[in-house]
């Protein structure tokens, strides 16, 4: 159980104020993509922000992040802003690869979200808050329309679309209170309406038919690129249509593997999961036939989901692992870029096995994938000292690591506001701190990286212990390090010996005995220990 919060998982964050002209921009012989903006808004238009992402594998996971607080000025009689409520900007974006992803935000509002966008780029943008209408001009306002207008579309598709409810037994469901006749009047309006699935045959068939389509123009979006073709250059057409239909396929092999198999198998439904696993052989066929078509020129995220998900299917089929898979099935980068994403999903879920990467490293041959690996294997490495943080009191005084010397302490972090958080507390680190604390010789730190510190104070009942030394690491402040241990995914704990060494990135267990003996065992073997003189 996992509060996501925060940045992103694995990336390396660049905060850079911004003039009207980038300050700091690259050079005009290697400025890179040229966004110019021009907003009109009845509101404050602070903070407007641009979010630059290389290296991107999934949503929201990438090796580079830069996010550009920009800043406006008003236009001017000479160059053409002749409306007073208008304010304008214009950044230039460094790239150190061939496509990168760039969204646009207003308020925390999110106006353009994942666009592809090219080194060569140069693009005009309006955006009138007050008329609700977000139009492109410039050399390239082709490529950041269709982008604009399949998204659209996409959400169009969504709105449009009944919802799906999963259930084991979709009759013994209605026939519960009045649920049949609430449903049964709600499809008989226009409104939103509800669809009610089960596990076995009627879902299967309709996921098959999602994955077995006859062309790609019932993709919602795809008619619309189309449209665009004869106006985007041949490396753009195929980029979108790559992604496009990398991210469909990955959306419906994730629905199938989740509804008919493991659904199914955690509820004990082994009649629907058999019947899906008999499927298997001649789907996976069909989706590696679907993967050969596509043969993208160069890399999209949609690709690599689309290969990404269908591994995971194969690894259902066969029993293989998805490392035996990936080196197997592929080659190169797209292999590399595989790698990397599958031990950044295990990661995120908390998996910091000793050696873990070990294993992977020697797989990879390409840049910055490799590098990128052996950078986490570093920084997750056990037995070294943490780096240098300043923790807060409750009194408002600093604390640092140098000050939890003496005795073993495990560090609990958390967000108020975060229930798996609360559960994890009460449910199992407080009980299991209560009952093995003065055997094993250990303290529990609790840490909130709230930024309202009076949230963290009032809410301590709920999170903590006021007996227990309650700390804060705002998250805002110290950024850089909780990235640098990939805390940002809740709750999280850390392990350090009495020397302050590093013992475990996060305590784990499958129930409330594993828990305590796996942190008894961390206590009675640490590994060994090394220094670092690094900090923030």
């Amino acid at each position: 159980m996992l509060c996501l919060f925060g940045s992103n998982l694995f990336t390396q964050i660049k905060v850079v104020e911004s003039l009207p002209e980038q300050e700091g921009a690259i050079s005009s012989a290697h400025r890179g993509a040229i966004i110019y903006g021009e907003f009109i808004n009845p509101d404050s238009l602070s903070p407007i922000q641009i979010r630059f992402e290389s290296y991107l594998l999934m949503p929201g996971k990438a090796l580079q992040q830069t996010q550009l607080d920009v800043k406006t000025d008003h236009g001017t009689f000479f160059d053409g802003v002749l409306d007073p409520r208008v304010r304008k900007f214009n950044v230039s974006l460094p790239f150190t690869s061939d496509f990168a992803y760039f969204s646009l935000s207003v308020k925390g509002r999110v106006l353009l979200e994942d666009f592809l966008i090219s080194s060569d780029d140069s693009v005009k943008i309006n955006v009138n808050l007050e008329n609700a209408t977000l139009l492109f001009a410039g050399p390239k306002s082709d490529w950041f329309e269709v982008q604009y207008q399949i998204a659209r579309a996409k959400q169009q598709v969504r709105f449009d679309s009944p919802r799906t409810l999963v259930q084991s037994n979709p009759e013994e469901f209605l026939d519960q209170k009045d649920y049949r006749a609430q449903w049964e009047r709600a499809n008989s309006d226009f409104g939103a309406r509800l669809n009610i699935a089960g596990f076995g045959s009627s879902g299967i068939q309709s996921r098959l038919e999602a994955l077995n389509i006859a062309d790609y123009g019932s993709i919602p979006g795809f008619e619309v690129l189309e449209d665009f073709k004869d106006q985007l250059e041949f490396a753009q057409y195929s980029a979108l249509k790559v992604d496009l239909i990398g991210k469909y396929f990955a959306s419906k092999i994730s629905s199938f593997r989740k509804y008919q198999l493991v659904t199914p198998a955690a509820l004990g439904d082994s009649l629907s999961v058999a019947e899906a696993e008999a499927l298997l052989p001649e789907l996976n066929k069909s989706l590696r036939h679907e993967i050969e078509k596509l043969k993208p020129t160069m890399f999209s995220v949609g690709y690599n989901q689309f290969l990404f998900e269908w591994v995971k299917l194969k690894s259902m089929e066969t029993g293989e692992s998805w490392q035996e898979l990936v080196v197997q099935e592929f080659e190169g980068e797209i292999k590399d870029k595989l790698l990397t994403s599958f031990v950044e999903e295990e990661l995120a879920k908390g998996y910091f096995t000793t050696g873990y990467l070990d294993q992977i490293l020697p797989k990879l041959n390409s840049e910055p994938w490799k590098s990128h690996l052996d950078s986490l294997q570093r920084r997750l490495k056990l037995g070294v000292e943490l780096e240098s943080v300043k923790f807060e009191t409750l009194e408002g005084k600093n604390f640092s690591l140098d000050e939890f010397e003496g005795m073993p302490t495990l560090l609990y972090f958390y967000f108020s506001t975060c229930a798996h958080s609360a559960n994890y507390f009460n449910n199992y680190l407080w009980p299991i701190y209560q009952e093995t604390a003065k055997q094993a010789g250990y303290r529990l730190v609790a840490v909130s990286v709230d930024d309202d510190q009076k949230l963290w104070k009032s809410s301590l009942g709920r999170y903590s212990d006021p007996s227990l030394l309650n700390l804060n690491l705002s998250q805002t402040a110290n950024q850089n390090w909780l990235d640098y241990y990939l805390v940002d995914a809740f709750p999280r704990t850390m392990l350090i010996d009495a020397k302050g060494n590093l013992l475990s990135l996060n305590l784990t267990g499958e129930d409330y005995e594993s828990y305590k003996a796996n942190l008894l065992k961390l206590l009675s073997t640490p590994v060994s220990s090394t220094t670092s003189n690094k900090t923030f």
